[in-house]
């Protein structure tokens, strides 16, 4: 029987997954509009499309969907310092706020078993 991650890590990682699903048609509307900038909207988009893919495929427990989380939230970090004329400060913050809530939330055990210890199962 496969191991399953904690239900509070489980159920947040699913709103995450909403929250980015709904970001997706409320970007579409402010490109629609024409009141907002439609690069900033298409790179939102972007990136929610790819966090939904890694959020899916934490939920799945595969190691480099957690690994490429922690990457990801400083590459968008960066992208979205980019965007906003190179003040980097406070997304670089963000990201870090939103790893450290993860690597708390994969100390949280089920039967006995850490999230890490799914993803990354000691040696025998």
């Amino acid at each position: 029987m496969k191991e399953k991650l904690n239900p509070i890590l489980k159920w947040l990682l699913v709103i995450f997954v909403i929250r980015h699903v709904i970001n997706i048609p409320q970007q579409l509307i402010k490109v629609n509009s024409g009141l907002y900038d439609n690069d900033i909207c298409y790179v939102t988009i972007g990136s929610s499309i790819i966090m939904i893919a890694i959020l899916i495929n934490i939920l799945r427990i595969k190691r480099d969907a957690l690994s490429f989380f922690f990457v990801f939230q400083y590459i968008n970090a960066i992208v979205i310092g980019d965007m906003d004329r190179g003040d980097y400060f406070m997304p670089v913050i963000v990201a870090t706020l939103f790893s450290c809530i993860m690597v708390a939330l994969l100390f949280l055990k089920k039967d006995g078993v850490s999230g890490w210890e799914l993803f990354y199962p000691p040696q025998k």
